[in-house]
């Protein structure tokens, strides 16, 4: 799975095995369908989860279930007070399976004419040399949200010794709004 390098780097970034990545397996034989968990701890009450099932396991309801017993678990942790979750515009599938298990879609806010600037810390050892490959994550989601025309503008990555609650990478952005 994709997904699966990305959840175990970000487990092994923040080194919290409760707010980690967890695999998802199936009750029937017992296989790894998916995973879920959290992008990084708890920070300020608020967690983000992420989350991804097998293609050939999707749309019978494990996405769902697996994001409500999160979401329950979340909840009943001391400092945690809310449970966030995005997804892609076009991802229909991801958005039923998050209102199902009892999300709400933020209301619409001011249109992002486009994309201006990103400025993009990375968490990292004084050895490692690649954080522009880091931060090209980011261009290519804005791109793929925004389109070419739109979702690509200046772009800066620098390393950082630490950032606040040892998370990954921190993103400044500027954008120009319609």
């Amino acid at each position: 799975m994709p997904d699966t390098r990305d959840g175990v780097g970000l487990y092994l970034r923040h080194g919290d095995r409760a707010f980690g990545f967890h695999f998802v397996v199936g009750r029937e034989n017992e296989r790894v369908i998916g995973e879920i968990g959290f992008v990084a701890p708890p920070r300020r009450g608020v967690v983000t989860i992420g989350y991804a099932i097998v293609p050939s396991e999707r749309r019978q309801g494990y996405a769902t279930e697996a994001i409500s017993a999160l979401t329950e678990w979340s909840l009943e942790q001391p400092g945690v007070e809310n449970v966030r979750a995005q997804t892609l515009p076009d991802n229909e599938a991801s958005i039923r399976a998050l209102l199902r298990a009892g999300f709400e879609e933020d209301e619409p806010g001011t249109k992002v004419r486009r994309f201006v600037k990103v400025l993009g810390m990375v968490n990292s050892a004084a050895d490692f040399y690649d954080h522009p490959k880091v931060i090209n994550g980011c261009s290519e989601l804005f791109a793929e949200v925004w389109g070419k025309e739109n979702g690509i503008g200046v772009r800066s990555a620098v390393g950082m010794g630490s950032l606040p609650d040892n998370i990954p990478v921190e993103i400044e952005a500027m954008f120009e709004l319609a």
